[in-house]
């Protein structure tokens, strides 16, 4: 691990799969608090609990969708 993410939280959109995911992990692996927000709250969840993360339902094309998922994921991670 090249730096510490120690006590940092992260929200990635668009994390479920493909380069989201991967930067979710990657963020997990450095110690961030992790939340993955995606579209398909089904793969949304599964990469969550691979990494040790949260997951919310989230369409950034969709303001109250963003803040609902925003808001969904202060409270998961505090």
């Amino acid at each position: 691990m090249a730096f510490s993410l120690d006590g940092r939280r992260a929200l990635v959109t668009g994390a479920a799969s493909g380069i989201g995911a991967a930067i979710a992990r990657m963020l997990r692996e450095c110690g961030a608090q992790v939340t993955i927000a995606d579209l398909d709250m089904a793969s949304a969840r599964t990469t969550a609990q691979a990494i040790a993360g949260n997951a919310v339902q989230m369409d950034v094309r969709l303001r109250s969708s963003v803040e609902t998922g925003f808001a969904e994921a202060l409270e998961l991670m505090g």
